[in-house]
């Protein structure tokens, strides 16, 4: 009777070890899917984060080819200008021969 009270104790734990067997494979599959979720998501982040120092590089350049372009659209405005004065002048001085020759007539 002894032997089967050890022997039905025996089972029983035997029992109570399968069920955590069970229960620390189900614990390991759940720890591989957050596992997995976790890196994907620190991929996701590392792919963004790339791409945004790509658009900032990218933001970077634009600024700077901008800065040349209004560098030289000022240049090209005070060219303009030297050129608006020359043909003023070059139009006055043309009204004073005119006017010069018409007297000499």
């Amino acid at each position: 009777s002894t032997m089967k009270a050890n022997e039905a104790e025996l089972v029983k734990k035997a029992a109570d070890v399968d069920s955590l067997v069970e229960h620390n494979t189900t614990l390991m599959k759940s720890l591989d899917e957050l596992t997995e979720k976790v890196e994907s998501v620190e991929m996701k982040e590392e792919t963004e984060s790339k791409q945004l120092s790509s658009t900032q590089e990218t933001n970077i350049e634009l600024k700077k080819e901008l800065k040349k372009v209004l560098k030289l659209l000022s240049k090209m405005e005070a060219k303009k200008e030297e050129l608006d004065d020359k043909l003023t002048a070059e139009q006055k001085s043309n009204e004073v021969l005119q006017f010069d020759i018409i007297s000499l007539r």
